[in-house]
Order: structure tokens, then C-alpha cells, then sequence
């Protein structure tokens, strides 16, 4: 077979911990390799080992039952994901930190891209639950897909103000064609079309059609 005649192979890693957002993420992953041409999903679930043997000392659970519960898990979310995507789908259990378990796992099957969820917390549970996604977007070789459930209303930056819903409400009954309600027609910048050249920065929505 001449190499111009070798199958796709699209090798999408998605990483998950317990939370109850995993099987969202999963969802989230095993849509975009359903619609991937010759997509592979592998799901990875990392046990960080000093986190097992904290557990383990607190709750007097056998190292080896703890473990057991980890794959168990693993295994659900992989059913799920292969039911969904129709795609080959590949778990690996892996007793190492979670950044360094998704990011070698990514090199050792040669991921095309990655995706991580976020719990989007602020302050310290930001620090301890996103640090694994953030360190997931420094340290990989390939794109990282980051997910977190929208929610503009509670913005996570500060001096953003959540949307206008009258806003909001005019471009959904608009379809897209009108961005603005009435009362903030005026501040907003005119929308151009796309063959209309932007002057620069912040001049105005480059709304394109096909």
C-alpha cells in the first residue's frame, strides 16, 4: 500500500476523572469521533497513586479494591463512548498524576487531539480541579480541547458583564441577522458583511455568509 493510500487514522484522547462531568465529556469526545473521519477514541483515567494510598489509609479500603473501583469506572465511560461514537474505543487506566498520565499517554498512541473538561471553579478548588487542564494545554504536542459548560451568566474573568437577554432573545428570533436590542443598538458598532473590510480592531461584528 503506497503511503497516499494508508487509512486516516484520527487519534482523539479524551481524559476524565470521577466527577460527575466525566460522562459529559465523554459525550463530548464520542461526538466529535463519530463525525471524525477514521477516528480512534482512547479514554484515560488516571489514579494519582498518593491520592489511592491517602484514600486507602482514611477508609482502610484495600489498595487493589480502590484500583478495582478506578477501572470499573473507566470501563462504563469506554461502553458509553463506543456506543454513541460507532468508533473503535480503547481505555487506559493509569496510576501516575493526571497531567503527566494524559500527556504521556498522548505521545505514546500518537494523539491528534485531546480533550480535557474543567470544572471552571475560582480560588483554590480553581487552582487544585483546572490545574490538571492547564498543565494539559502547556505541556501537549498536539491540540487540546478544553470543555466547560457555558454559562455566561457568571462570568469567570473579571469586568465581564454576562450577556443582555434582550440581546440574546433578539438574536435567536433573528436567526443571527440582528445582534442587538433596541437599547444597545446604539452602542454596539454596526455589523458588516463580509465583503466589507473591518477598518480594525473592534470597528464592528465581520458576520459571514455563505
Amino acid at each position: 500500500m503506497s503511503p497516499s493510500s494508508k487509512p486516516v487514522r484520527n487519534v482523539i484522547l479524551v481524559a476524565i476523572d470521577m466527577s460527575p462531568e466525566a460522562k459529559n465529556v465523554v459525550a463530548s469526545a464520542a461526538e466529535l469521533a463519530r463525525k471524525t473521519p477514521g477516528a480512534e477514541l482512547h479514554v484515560v483515567h488516571a489514579v494519582d497513586p498518593r491520592a489511592a494510598v491517602r484514600q486507602e489509609a482514611n477508609s482502610s479500603q484495600p489498595y487493589d479494591l480502590i484500583i478495582a473501583t478506578h477501572s470499573d469506572f473507566l470501563d462504563e465511560r469506554a461502553r458509553e463512548a463506543r456506543a454513541s461514537s460507532g468508533v473503535t474505543v480503547v481505555g487506559h487506566l493509569v496510576e501516575d498524576p493526571p497531567p503527566q498520565a494524559i500527556l504521556q499517554t498522548a505521545a505514546n498512541i500518537d494523539a491528534d487531539t485531546i480533550v480535557v473538561g474543567t470544572h471552571g471553579r475560582k480560588g483554590l478548588a480553581r487552582w487544585v480541579m483546572g490545574s490538571v487542564a492547564e498543565a494539559v494545554v502547556r505541556g501537549a504536542a498536539c491540540p487540546v480541547w478544553v470543555l466547560r459548560e457555558k454559562n455566561h451568566e457568571t462570568p469567570q474573568a473579571e469586568q465581564i458583564e454576562p450577556p443582555c437577554p434582550d440581546c440574546v432573545e433578539t438574536q435567536r428570533a433573528s436567526g443571527g441577522e440582528k445582534l442587538w436590542c433596541a437599547r444597545h443598538a446604539a452602542k454596539h458598532p454596526r455589523m458588516h458583511l463580509h465583503y466589507k473590510n473591518i477598518e480594525g480592531f473592534g470597528a464592528g461584528s465581520n458576520l459571514l455568509r455563505p
